[in-house]
């Protein structure tokens, strides 16, 4: 009789554990994806996100004779992000043409 009291308090006590180490993973879960998200985003994001310029030089194609067929040539190039340009005045849209 003995021995199954003792067996029925080590199994509360393993149960009350395994119980407590789940809650705490949750509760850490938790913690990490709501308190600390902006933390850890910004984190990542330095680590991974970069802007790298390479410079580019593509090489030449040749026919089988080994004539040039295309050659690589820089050039200047102008561009404009439509998000970042804000809708111009009709007197400084002549005067940008």
């Amino acid at each position: 009789m003995r021995n199954q009291v003792e067996y029925e308090w080590r199994l509360l006590i393993l149960i009350f554990v395994l119980l407590a180490a789940v809650l705490g993973l949750i509760g850490r879960i938790i913690y990490l994806g709501t308190i600390k998200h902006h933390f850890l985003l910004d984190q990542s994001n330095i680590r991974s996100v970069r802007e790298i310029t390479i410079p580019v030089h593509r090489g030449i194609i040749t026919d089988r004779n080994g004539k040039p067929l295309a050659i690589s040539i820089p050039v200047a190039s102008i561009w404009v992000n439509p998000k970042l340009f804000s809708a111009a005045k009709p007197k400084e849209e002549t005067s940008l043409a």
